[in-house]
């Protein structure tokens, strides 16, 4: 993705996780950066955060208000082994990534469950 073309429609830089990012693009600006989003971020579902906000992906729905305000007005999912990540620090930005999870794949969305009993009761 084209950061600066991207950057200066952001009222601030993508939030969130590498596998799904929030964008706050400015007044006015939403239209571009769809455009850009379509385009140029492979690897990534594009979803007003207000519709995922309606069907309950962030929790229940009365909880609306309280969560709205940091999820942006877009999310980025990722439906493939993309990632994506603002390096806010020098030293974040000469760090490789070596995993990272939280995406739309069929093996992520799987989560194994380990239990084991603590005590005799």
């Amino acid at each position: 993705m084209k950061d600066l073309e991207t950057s200066k429609h952001l009222l601030l830089p993508i939030t969130g996780d590498s596998r799904s990012v929030f964008f706050f693009p400015k007044y006015h600006h939403e239209e571009q950066l769809e455009s850009i989003l379509a385009k140029d971020a492979q690897g990534f579902k594009f979803i007003r955060s207000s519709d995922l906000l309606e069907n309950g992906a962030f929790g229940h729905p009365g909880y609306v208000d309280s969560i709205a305000p940091v999820v942006g007005t877009y999310t980025g999912l990722s439906n493939s082994k993309s990632a994506m990540f603002y390096p806010f620090f020098y030293d974040e930005r000469m760090r490789t990534t070596r995993g990272s999870h939280g995406g739309m794949t069929s093996e992520e969305m799987l989560v194994p469950l380990l239990s084991s009993r603590l005590s005799k009761f």
